[in-house]
């Protein structure tokens, strides 16, 4: 039970945090902007919680997502060989497809790239509290586990009406005086006044 709540006690605020996250970035326009996220966790260069951020990056290095992000840097390399080549060229009817087919190549590999960042992310917060739910659920359990085995020891212990009534009788011997308590007491006697409380529960 102590390490499960330990377990909740870490992945909760966790969880909490790359939701967070996760919510800046929602929506349809915002694939670029998560890629831009995403480029800035690669080169720990995205302001996170020291905490959190080995998190988001391990979710963040599936194989087909880093090869997106390559596919997207040999863009860039090539759009920076057509901006040193010569002017005329760029000027020319072929520069300016290769420039247009260069900048759409890009766009569209940005936008794949963040759409996928985006869901290897969900999905990897979607485990996260999976796990937390698991936690709370084996807490549940344990709890419930506990509370019956306290149920089952106070009903072993529970006595009958009629046996309520003899339990407690004081039956004094040589030694002892049976002294009915009228108001009065002693500090050092605390210890040593009896009260037989009656069952109203029974069996």
């Amino acid at each position: 039970m102590v390490v499960v709540a330990r377990f909740n006690k870490h992945f909760v605020p966790i969880k909490a945090e790359l939701t967070k996250i996760l919510n800046r970035y929602k929506g349809s326009s915002n694939d670029e902007a998560f890629f831009k996220f995403l480029i800035k966790v690669r080169e720990h260069n995205a302001n996170l919680d020291p905490m959190i951020e080995p998190i988001v990056s391990s979710a963040l290095s599936d194989r087909q997502l880093l090869r997106n992000i390559e596919y997207v840097r040999l863009l860039d390399e090539e759009k920076g060989r057509y901006k040193k080549s010569p002017s005329n060229f760029q000027d020319s009817g072929i520069g300016g497809q290769v420039r247009e087919s260069l900048a759409l190549a890009r766009e569209m590999a940005v936008r794949q790239t963040g759409e996928l960042a985006m869901s290897r992310y969900q999905r990897f917060v979607d485990e996260i509290h999976e796990h937390v739910r698991n936690g709370e659920k084996i807490l549940i359990d344990i709890t419930a586990a506990q509370r019956n085995l306290l149920d089952a020891k106070l009903k072993n212990g529970q006595v009958t009406k009629a046996e309520s009534k003899i339990y407690g009788i004081v039956n004094p011997d040589q030694e002892h005086i049976l002294w009915p308590f009228d108001g009065e007491y002693w500090r050092d006697e605390l210890g040593f006044y009896r009260q037989v409380i009656m069952s109203t529960c029974g069996r």
